[in-house]
């Protein structure tokens, strides 16, 4: 679980969340603010953004034979929901200031 990570695996999936979260963020308000849908549903959307970007950087990791020891579920679940939120709150945080200027 999350005490068998190294400190490589925590610093690639802090990476992935940090550089994604942004940018998941503004493609899912974009889509959805378009379509006058919820932020529920924006958080949704971002969070399963953000599960197959992780999947994919790990796939691809481990395709250029790069070993990552964050395989378990849980730890896939904890940093999806975790970059999806952080997603969100970004993006709002950010289209915040854009309307105060």
């Amino acid at each position: 679980m999350l005490q068998d990570l190294d400190s490589n695996s925590w610093m690639v999936v802090s990476v992935a969340v940090v550089f994604g979260a942004f940018w998941l963020g503004w493609i899912a308000d974009m889509i959805l603010d378009t379509a006058g849908l919820g932020v529920l549903l924006n958080w949704l959307l971002a969070t399963l953004g953000a599960f197959g970007g992780i999947y994919g950087f790990d796939f691809a990791l481990r395709h250029h034979h790069v070993p990552l020891a964050y395989a378990d579920g849980f730890v896939w679940v904890a940093a999806a929901i975790a970059s999806g939120t952080l997603a969100l709150l970004s993006w709002l945080l950010v289209r915040a200031v854009i309307r105060l200027l």
